[in-house]
């Protein structure tokens, strides 16, 4: 697939290949192999997945031994690494977040790949990711109950009604929502641990997603515990994660480590206010206390933290001044373009741009 990509982009005339991931990291390799000279921007969206490979492959693919290297090349601890190779050998690397690149040059959060990262830090770049506000729009979505913006917020408790009669939930006290992949990486188990917390602040909670069986199963548990409070969904539904956006008092995101994240600029654009972790995107979009809150240690105490400064705000003379500050935020695309365009003109040199 790299491999064809490259050869189109010559026939087609391409000046420079956007790469994502590691399922494209070997086409810069590729333009070395096939003496085709293009420029690559290679975007890495979760540096956890790396693309690593036994060095066997390399035969079989058509990469010469030399390019099987530690430095300046695709060895990677005894493996071939796509990730890793797409980092050395791409002409500009980006990444989703400010924080995030700055993270992923530490042992913390760099998988492995901190040290070379760290040696291509001027031409390593973190551009926030942005979300498409016209698909995302609380004035406009036809799968909420009622719609509105942030000079309408009365309307938006008709959704938060309709959700709680859809979900049979109780809705006395504040209604934290949470859609999500349902993995470690996610803090979806910090979230769980923290359910008796939730419940004795008089919280309902609402979940939405898939993934880890064990943690599907604990949360189906609590909702069989206590039916009334908590509600808890198994699958991908794009329509009901619009209901949970517009219908929530909070978003809840309790990552252990975020590139960026979309979620919480979501749950902003429809007024619902994030409760977030302190790190990666999430860390360049919530600012505490004014557009969401965060938290830093990553434990049920640290999210309880947070938790707590959150719901001392709600139903209070500050709760609809803040939902509007979150609604008015500029989420779109337009600053995050003209950002990766200065990155596309630096990659392809004095002579192109």
């Amino acid at each position: 697939f790299s491999r064809a990509a490259l050869h189109y982009a010559r026939v087609w005339g391409a000046d420079l290949i956007h790469l994502n991931d590691w399922q494209t990291g070997l086409v810069p390799a590729y333009s070395l192999i096939d003496d085709i000279r293009i420029a690559t921007v290679f975007s890495i969206h979760n540096l956890a997945y790396q693309g690593n490979h036994p060095p066997s492959i390399l035969q079989r693919i058509g990469i010469p031994a030399a390019l099987y290297r530690p430095e300046n090349g695709i060895e990677f601890f005894g493996s071939a690494s796509f990730m890793k190779g797409g980092i050395a050998l791409a002409d500009r690397i980006t990444t989703v977040s400010p924080t995030y690149a700055r993270e992923i040059q530490t042992p913390a959060f760099g998988a492995g790949l901190d040290g070379l990262l760290r040696f291509r830090a001027r031409d390593l770049h973190g551009i926030l990711n942005g979300i498409d506000v016209e698909a995302w729009n609380p004035l406009t979505d036809p799968s909420i109950s009622a719609t509105y913006s942030s000079r309408q917020l009365a309307h938006k408790d008709l959704d938060r009604q309709a959700l709680l009669a859809e979900l049979r939930l109780d809705g006395n006290g504040p209604l934290v929502v949470a859609v999500s992949r349902l993995a470690h990486q996610k803090g979806i188990d910090i979230l769980h641990a923290s359910v008796p917390a939730l419940l004795e602040r008089g919280a309902s909670l609402a979940v939405l997603g898939d993934g880890d069986t064990a943690i599907e199963h604990a949360f189906s548990r609590a909702a069989a515990a206590f039916p009334r409070r908590i509600a808890a969904f198994f699958r991908f539904d794009d329509a009901m994660s619009r209901r949970f956006y517009a219908g929530g008092d909070f978003f809840i995101m309790p990552s252990r480590y975020e590139p960026c994240g979309l979620g919480q600029m979501i749950a902003q654009r429809y007024g619902t206010v994030p409760i977030v972790r302190h790190t990666g995107g999430l860390a360049d979009t919530v600012d505490n206390g004014q557009t969401g809150f965060s938290f830093g240690d990553a434990s049920p105490a640290g999210l309880m933290g947070a938790v707590d400064r959150a719901f001392a705000v709600w139903n209070t003379k500050e709760w609809p001044k803040l939902r509007r500050r979150c609604m008015r935020l500029d989420r779109s695309w337009g600053r995050s373009a003209e950002h990766y365009e200065e990155v596309y003109r630096a990659a392809l040199g004095p002579s192109l741009s």
